[in-house]
């Protein structure tokens, strides 16, 4: 008798380790959906450009219905949550279930889902305005009754802002302008500075260039200063 239950006991353990081993295998297989973001690769986007995620949906097969599991039906849009990961810390973007959308404060104005839940099976992100700290993780979850799944991708934001937008006007530097002597000023001195404003185009000399509010000199790499200027 004792040698019978010792292998019913050995029968059951295998058979529960080989279970455990399928579950863990093939976890990913047994879900009803699954969460895909198309662009895998690091995504680059631009300062103050705009940024497209694109998320979609696979239903593996059907979720139960009211016909099916009664009370435990799923009924409506999938619950959508956006995520921001960077140096470790996770802020919420937004989540979105059904017309019902709620955006965190730092991204208000600048994020939305163009597709859904006029397609609930497409959870693609668009932000705007990007700033330099956009860099880092979007992790998209999508959570359908009982049934949740997620993806994530990484983004790097590049580029310099110009100082033209902290600035009312623009601010262009040319090249030497018919060069000769210009009053006081020697051929080695005479090349203008021309800053474009809303309404006019105001022409300085290098001397008043200087006290002018127009022209500012800075120490960006993008700065071409024309000789004689200081």
């Amino acid at each position: 008798m004792a040698s019978l239950l010792l292998l019913l006991l050995s029968v059951f353990a295998r058979a529960a380790a080989s279970a455990a081993f399928l579950v863990g295998e093939d976890a990913d297989e047994l879900k009803a959906l699954r969460v895909s973001i198309a662009n895998y690769a690091p995504v680059k986007a631009v300062l103050a450009g705009s940024l497209t995620i694109p998320c979609h949906i696979t239903y593996l097969r059907p979720l139960p219905t009211s016909s099916t599991a009664g009370r435990r039906a799923v009924l409506g849009a999938p619950r959508v949550k956006w995520t921001f990961i960077s140096e470790g810390q996770e802020s919420e973007i937004l989540v979105a279930r059904g017309q019902k959308v709620k955006v965190s404060e730092g991204y208000r104005y600048r994020v939305s889902l163009p597709f859904y839940p006029a397609s609930p099976t497409d959870a693609t992100l668009v932000l705007s305005e990007l700033r330099s700290n956009d860099s880092g993780i979007y992790r998209c979850d999508v959570q359908h009754g009982i049934e949740d799944g997620h993806d994530l991708v990484e983004v790097t934001v590049k580029g310099t802002q110009s100082r033209s937008l902290a600035r009312p006007a623009t601010e262009t530097w040319t090249g030497s302008q018919a060069c000769g002597t210009t009053g006081s000023w020697t051929q080695k001195t005479c090349t203008m500075c021309t800053a474009t404003l809303r309404t006019s185009t105001v022409i300085l000399t290098p001397k008043s260039a200087v006290s002018s509010p127009y022209c500012i000199r800075t120490t960006d790499a993008s700065d071409q200063h024309p000789p004689g200027w200081p």
